[in-house]
């Protein structure tokens, strides 16, 4: 209790437990943390569940396929929040280069991710880490994570890794793997099948002579396109050689070819540009040729429809103007002065 006291001294919180089963019988409490020993995640956070308390649970999950199925059935059926502190996926660097992948990428062939562990690293973080209180009269209970190295480092340091690659890549169908143990070197080659299509390859070391390091590589197809500041492009949509001005928002699972959109345009959701065979066009083939999508300044574009090539949008469209959902190629759809 003189570490408690210690803590309560620096941190004044509003409450003070040295008993858990009280501190989750407190109604004040609406979620807990947890960052103990990894064979305890699993039971700590069931107590928390069956009090009715939200959930965010170190990394890794559990210790057991089993155990964490379990306890993904136990949040669900007591409509709980439950949150595995996989932090990669919210560092804003992954986030950038995810949005990258999703609007400037077409179809990804391979994933490249490694997570490689340094022996010095531990000596470097010691020194630069605040420093840990303790107390002679603390109780460590039984068990010990580290005790089976290659499980405990497949745990901790995988589930980085692949918690990183769902992230960018989605789920994964298949994994193969190969394990070998030299001295105190640790390393899994990790061949995987994305449900995508794509394939993968994930490398896992602990510990290497030299900086610890992690990152992935991603290849596919790019596309080139021009797209403004303050443009806004939403979930799962993909722009390619198009031009897109200022200040334009773009819904939801769109995909854009070749269009040349002007500023301050709203184009719905499930819009497609640049479908069809291509047309000439029926006002100025000379100008609007080359199967662009010429969209005007200020025009809206309705969800849900398909746009062909060579063709001209101007003003604000509603749905009725599309005929069956489509705008064929090689027609102008002026709505500037309604």
């Amino acid at each position: 209790e003189d570490l408690l006291g210690k803590m309560a001294a620096m941190y004044e919180p509003d409450s003070v437990y040295t008993d858990d089963e009280k501190m989750l019988a407190d109604p004040q409490v609406e979620a807990v943390i947890i960052g103990v020993g990894d064979q305890f995640h699993v039971p700590c956070a069931k107590m928390a569940a069956e009090a009715g308390k939200h959930i965010f649970l170190e990394k890794p999950m559990g210790v057991s396929i089993e155990e964490c199925e379990e306890l993904k059935s136990l949040v669900e059926s007591k409509g709980l929040m439950l949150q595995v502190g996989h932090m990669k996926r919210y560092d804003a660097g992954l986030q950038y280069a995810k949005q990258f992948k999703e609007q400037k990428m077409g179809e990804i062939t391979t994933y490249k991710g490694w997570y490689c562990d340094s022996v010095g690293r531990y000596t470097l973080t010691d020194n630069v880490m605040p420093v840990l209180y303790s107390s002679e009269s603390m109780r460590k209970p039984a068990g010990n994570p580290k005790a089976v190295l290659d499980h405990y480092y497949l745990l901790g340091h995988g589930s980085h890794l692949f918690d990183t690659a769902l992230f960018f890549m989605g789920e994964i169908d298949r994994v193969s793997a190969r394990y070998v143990h030299r001295g105190g070197m640790h390393s899994w080659l990790i061949d995987c099948d994305f449900a995508c299509g794509a394939i993968g390859a994930l490398d896992l070391t602990v510990a290497i002579a030299q900086q610890w390091h992690e990152g992935c590589e991603i290849y596919g197809k790019v596309y080139s396109s021009v797209i403004s500041p303050g443009v806004k492009i939403g979930k799962g949509t993909v722009v390619s050689n198009s031009i897109i001005m200022n200040e334009t928002v773009i819904g939801e699972g769109c995909n854009i070819e070749k269009g040349i959109i002007a500023e301050k345009v709203t184009i719905g959701n499930n819009v497609r540009i640049g479908a069809f065979e291509e047309k000439e066009n029926d006002s100025k083939p000379n100008i609007y040729c080359e199967g662009l999508c010429t969209i005007g300044e200020k025009s809206v574009i309705p969800d849900n429809v398909t746009i062909g090539k060579n063709t001209v949008i101007s003003g604000v469209t509603v749905e009725k103007d599309y005929k069956d959902g489509k705008l064929d190629s090689g027609k102008t759809l002026d709505k500037a002065g309604d």
